[in-house]
């Protein structure tokens, strides 16, 4: 048996390393805390004007409307990496001289992890909210966008990794979302209609999602420009319909599954190669349902198209123009197909 100032010792050491054990977590927790608050730090502002410039990192909230005359400047200038914007049902509301610098929200080149949140409104300035160019993981989130025209309502060009989703957009005169070199970014859960261009247009795009998009009564629904080296894209579970040219035209390669592609001039055309094309709606539109061409981009070589349904389109429900090798159709709900594509791409409806 051990004598008892031993047990006694045991314990009291068990108890020092307890309770050094428990300070030292609660000082960590205390140091995550202050880092947490710091960083996001809220930035009182006495009034917000026309051509407020935001410089330091921290979460600003708007307290009043801004309203600009003919822009000559953006409503708003995010200036510095780790700033939140909450417009808290604010307006943006300014006049348009064709100046494309003249925007509700502009972030500058370069920044990081700046976050642009509704609920709020921007209407009748020249673009809604210009994305930082060379910046990263960046957010536009639960905007509503009216009225816009140059050079979008939202414009992500050179922007990578960032996400813009749940906005609306609504009667604008130029693109809804528009992105040159939008790289590894998401465009989720929008709701685009009644513009006189595309809801969703992107030039050498590489590894974007757009997933989950209500795009209805556009000039087109989402159009992925063919690049060089080729981009790869993910457009699923989108609403595409009622668009007065294409539903979704698409050159690179990726997936097309699981969207609404019904009643546009053309439901999907895919230009060159490499895509999976599965699982969609493409009926009633007024040309075909799912086209396969080399028209802007290169031949169309190993795509997939399968489990689709394309029923009722004016011209072709599939329709191949004969160019590339290696893409294969099956297991398809439709009517009607070109002599090119060859026997059984169609199951009976």
């Amino acid at each position: 048996m051990k004598p008892a100032s031993f047990t006694r010792q045991q314990v009291s050491i068990g108890i020092a390393h307890r309770t050094r054990y428990l300070w030292a977590t609660m000082l960590l927790i205390i140091c995550v805390l202050a880092m947490a608050k710091g960083y996001a730090q809220e930035i009182p502002v006495d009034t917000w004007y026309c051509g407020i410039k935001l410089t330091q990192p921290g979460t600003y909230n708007m307290t009043n409307d801004i309203t600009c005359g003919l822009f000559p400047r953006s409503g708003i200038e995010i200036a510095a990496s780790g700033i939140t914007l909450n417009m808290q049902g604010h307006f943006i509301v300014g006049q348009c001289n064709g100046d494309n610098w003249s925007v509700g929200v502009r972030v500058d080149d370069g920044l990081n992890s700046v976050v642009i949140k509704g609920p709020g409104t921007i209407r009748e300035t020249c673009g809604g909210v210009k994305l930082s160019a060379g910046g990263q993981q960046n957010t536009v989130t639960h905007v509503h966008i009216q009225n816009t025209s140059y050079p979008g309502a939202i414009d992500i060009s050179h922007s990578n990794s960032s996400t813009v989703r749940l906005n609306t957009i609504q009667n604008v005169s130029l693109w809804g979302i528009v992105g040159q070199a939008f790289t590894g970014g998401q465009i989720t859960q929008n709701t685009i209609t009644d513009n006189t261009a595309t809801a969703i247009e992107l030039w050498q795009a590489g590894n974007v999602a757009i997933l989950g998009n209500t795009l209805v009564r556009n000039s087109s629904g989402i159009i992925v420009h063919p690049t060089t080296p080729r981009s790869w894209v993910t457009i699923e579970s989108n609403d595409t319909s009622s668009n007065q040219t294409y539903g979704i035209y698409a050159s690179g390669g990726g997936t097309i599954a699981n969207n609404s592609v019904n009643a546009n001039q053309d439901g999907i055309y895919v230009d060159g190669g490499g895509f999976l094309i599965q699982s969609n709606t493409a009926n009633s539109s007024r040309h075909y349902g799912i086209a396969i061409t080399k028209t802007y981009g290169p031949p169309p070589i190993n795509n997939t198209i399968k489990s689709n349904d394309a029923i009722g389109n004016g011209t072709l429900d599939l329709y191949w123009d004969g160019n590339g090798t290696g893409n294969t159709w099956s297991q398809n709900n439709c009517d009607t197909w070109s002599v090119s594509i060859g026997p059984g791409p169609c199951i009976a409806p």
